[in-house]
């Protein structure tokens, strides 16, 4: 994801102090691979881990980055809590939602009338373009910004395009079509999340909305949707339609549920403003609102030492607790309770705040450096070494190293008339379901993928699994028809300081047979 450098100093002001190559040591040193974009404004691209749906929003980086450059305090973790605007507003008559299952554990929404479907204001196109999105209308594009700088997912229906003036959010049954926003056809399969109106599907839910509710410009009535879905059921839902979106990728890593109420509160102050059209906010619905309910980790700060291999002392393990906006419980000494934020999914175990307090702390500031011991060389090669010098005398005569999968099909075995070793319970390519006994079809197979070559030149070193062990072996392929097989063996024995007889005694040939060949699409023979 996106983040602007003007808009991270805006959350974050003591970050001003830094210049844009430190701020992004400080986000690397937070563990998220980072980098600065080129171009006339500050940009960062920054890699966010499966784990940590929590910062896939400029809010998210805002508060780990916070809690970093104020390692001496516990500065208020950011928090969104106004909700006045929302609060204030009546409870509207249309549309009805109806909520069937768990799939949602919130759902809100708020109408607006007298709408000006019209381009946004310059200020909110150039954000968007800094974060790489395309500016579509005041409407839309203001739920995208929204997105990107707090995480929560919002979506606009033409209120007017709802038949009946009803939602009901439900698992689709199998074959039922839906077009969405992007003009695709969408056959469902039974169980996906989708919201009907009175007579048909009108929105793959958390995913994308569907084209028969678009905003346009013959739109004077919107309704605009903050929800929260499960990551199960949103996971579901990409699976079966082979589809994903910028919505969808944070409803599928967890998505704060502390946060719809405070946005939508945000989204009904910008769009009351002239800039926006002065869109008029109505009423509001409230169908669901499922509290947070994160559960308290026990913590033993020795135990968190001894983990990490460090000496930080209590107080400072509970200032960066405390600073990422975790609650704590010491009313019961010794033993300490660390309830999460409700924004952060991921911390389920004591280890993980451990990691939290090394990664606030700083691995260089946190670490003590030790150095190593000095290393007792080995009297003897080790097979890596073997490995390497047999590697290097057989590139030197013009072999190819290849590596080829350790599992070979039913096919393969047959071939070679080799034994079943091993056969995977669950393989991931069902031709590829047994253990390979044997070097030989992965050199076949290499040379058929290369046999308009003269010569092929091949070799691989890999274990191969016997009925009860597995061996290391080197194997070679040679596909040649200008040079006999005894003057490759008369170099091979040359290059390892080996007398020919000696060598071959060792060596087991197999020549291929024109089956073989076949098989493995080997256009020149001998091999």
């Amino acid at each position: 994801m996106r983040v602007s450098h003007k808009a991270l100093i805006e959350l974050v002001p003591s970050a001003g102090k830094l210049s844009a190559d430190e701020l992004l040591e400080q986000l690397r040193s937070l563990g998220f691979e980072s980098e600065l974009l080129e171009g006339a404004s500050l940009v960062y691209e920054i890699y966010v881990t499966p784990n940590r749906g929590d910062a896939l929003s400029l809010l998210g980086i805002a508060r780990d980055l916070q809690a970093r450059i104020h390692r001496a305090s516990t500065k208020t973790t950011l928090r969104l809590k106004d909700v006045a605007a929302i609060s204030a507003l009546p409870d509207a008559a249309q549309p009805t939602v109806a909520l069937h299952g768990d799939d949602c554990t919130q759902y809100h929404g708020v109408v607006f009338e007298h709408v000006t479907i019209q381009a946004s204001p310059a200020w909110l196109q150039e954000e968007l373009a800094l974060l790489g999105l395309r500016p579509i209308n005041n409407i839309v594009d203001l739920t995208n910004y929204l997105m990107e700088r707090y995480g929560q997912p919002l979506h606009a229906f033409d209120l007017d395009a709802i038949l009946g003036g009803e939602m009901t959010l439900r698992p689709a049954k199998q074959g039922e079509v839906l077009k969405t926003l992007d003009g695709m056809q969408r056959t469902l399969d039974k169980g996906t999340l989708i919201i009907q109106d009175s007579e048909a599907p009108i929105d793959l839910a958390g995913i994308m909305g569907g084209a028969n509710t678009a905003i346009d410009h013959r739109t004077k009535r919107i309704f605009l949707q903050s929800a929260l879905f499960t990551p199960a059921s949103i996971k579901r839902s990409i699976a079966a339609t082979k589809h994903t979106s910028a919505a969808a990728h944070r409803y599928a890593r967890g998505v704060d549920r502390e946060l719809s109420l405070p946005v939508l509160s945000e989204a009904i102050t910008l769009l009351k403003k002239k800039e926006f059209g002065s869109n008029k906010a109505t009423g509001k619905l409230i169908a669901r609102t499922d509290e947070a309910n994160m559960s308290a980790i026990h913590l033993d700060f020795e135990r968190v030492n001894r983990l990490l291999g460090t000496s930080i002392p209590k107080n400072e393990q509970l200032q960066v607790l405390e600073r990422i906006g975790c609650l704590i419980d010491d009313s019961k000494l010794p033993a300490i309770r660390v309830t999460p934020p409700s924004w952060r999914h991921d911390l389920l175990h004591w280890q993980d705040l451990a990691e939290e307090v090394i990664r606030i702390t700083g691995l260089n500031e946190g670490l003590p450096a030790k150095r190593l011991p000095k290393a007792t060389p080995s009297e003897t090669r080790s097979d890596i070494e073997w490995a390497e010098g047999v590697k290097d005398r057989l590139v030197e005569l013009g072999f190819s190293e290849i590596l080829t999968y350790s599992f070979v099909g039913k096919d393969d075995l047959h071939q070679f008339d080799l034994p079943k070793a091993g056969e995977l319970a669950n393989p991931l390519n069902p031709h590829l379901q047994y253990l390979r006994p044997s070097l030989l079809p992965g050199l076949a197979a290499a040379v058929g993928k290369n046999s308009y070559f003269e010569p092929v030149l091949l070799f691989e070193i890999g274990h191969v699994f016997l009925a009860k062990t597995e061996e290391s072996r080197l194997g070679i392929a040679i596909a040649s028809q200008k040079d006999s097989l005894e003057n490759w063996i008369a170099r091979i024995a040359d290059a390892f300081g080996i007398d020919s007889s000696s060598i071959e005694s060792g060596l087991v040939v197999k020549t291929l047979s024109k089956e073989q060949a076949s098989h493995y699409t080997i256009r020149r023979l001998p091999v």
